[in-house]
């Protein structure tokens, strides 16, 4: 319905003001009566009570609050600062609850916003959603849509295109500039270049990137080891695919003490046992994870047990041609 179609407009349909004084409303999937809509001035009381009561009933409760507020914004065609503000809230909380497509509608609901000039309440938050654009069209292989758009930021960043000022300013920001380097690195192939820069990124940044790391993975092993023959360090292997700390110049005696690509040592772990048994690969029985990380880490890394590299492609490749005739996973 409506709610889905962010840039639905009710332009000759009459003004339509809702009668609810709830101060809470989940989304319903029925089209609610003017009773069940709450007005703009009952939605901003509502947005502080639903947030305080968030901190005892958690994110999903305000995740499913936010929803049905933005329900009762489309409803009304409520275009401004507030919409805008509920929306960049919304989307950051499924951030942090890996909800990807109910992410996707926010943002892409944000940037019909900020097209007509509109800004949140809470300040112009431009940049951090053209980060989210950019990097979820580029994880999310959205190829030419990411490369079209690259290439008209590329060449603004080098002062050979004319931009509004609002994209003009974004694009000689630190945080742009550094999520667009990634973008490019990884159009390019090259994972391990892009992951460096992962260090810089802002959280919510580190969210979505993590969202999509295990599904990116098994395209940039494709690419690490495609043409390769013999033995390869397992180091090499943990570097490509992001199975490190965030920042590599961090020196700790305990991994368990570093923010790693994955978010913490356990969930790199868990996610690399993960990926080697999707692939039905048998490791070398001297590997293991937690000595190969320390090798990283302190640059002893030609120390590391070797892979071999044509067993491994032989995984990859059959398992990519498991994906082709299963597209309810290839899809995820």
């Amino acid at each position: 319905g409506n709610l889905i179609n962010p840039s639905f407009s009710q332009k000759g349909m009459g003004t339509f003001v809702g009668r609810s004084k709830d101060l809470e409303r989940a989304y319903s999937r029925d089209e609610p009566s003017s009773d069940a809509i709450r007005p703009l001035a009952v939605l901003r009381i509502a947005l502080p009570h639903i947030v305080s009561r968030a901190a005892a009933l958690g994110e999903e409760y305000l995740s499913d609050q936010l929803k049905g507020m933005r329900q009762d914004l489309r409803a009304q065609n409520i275009r401004n600062s507030f919409a805008v503000s509920v929306y960049e809230m919304h989307a950051r909380v499924c951030l942090r609850l890996k909800n990807l497509s109910e992410f996707n509608q926010c943002q892409s609901a944000v940037r019909s916003f900020y097209n007509e000039g509109l800004t949140g309440e809470n300040g112009d938050c431009f940049n951090e959603f053209l980060c989210y654009r950019m990097l979820y069209l580029t994880l999310g292989d959205k190829d030419d849509l990411a490369a079209v758009e690259l290439k008209d930021i590329e060449k603004s960043i080098r002062g050979e295109s004319e931009m509004d000022p609002r994209s003009a300013a974004a694009f000689k920001s630190e945080a742009v500039i550094q999520v667009v380097r990634f973008c490019s690195y990884i159009q390019q192939g090259d994972s391990a270049l892009a992951l460096k820069l992962v260090s810089a990124f802002d959280t919510d940044f580190k969210r979505l990137l993590r969202i999509f790391l295990q599904r990116q993975r098994i395209k940039w092993l494709r690419e690490v080891i495609g043409g390769l023959k013999g033995n390869i360090p397992s180091s090499f292997l943990l570097k490509s695919l992001g199975f490190v700390p965030v920042d590599t110049a961090q020196v700790a005696s305990d991994v368990n003490a570093l923010e790693f690509i994955d978010g913490t040592f356990d969930q790199s772990l868990s996610n690399w046992q993960e990926l080697i048994k999707l692939l039905k690969f048998q490791l070398p029985t001297d590997f293991s994870f937690m000595i190969a990380t320390q090798q990283l880490i302190s640059g002893k890394e030609e120390q590391s047990v070797n892979v071999d590299a044509v067993s491994l492609s032989n995984a990859v490749t059959q398992y990519c041609s498991f994906l082709t005739t299963r597209t309810d996973i290839a899809t995820e």
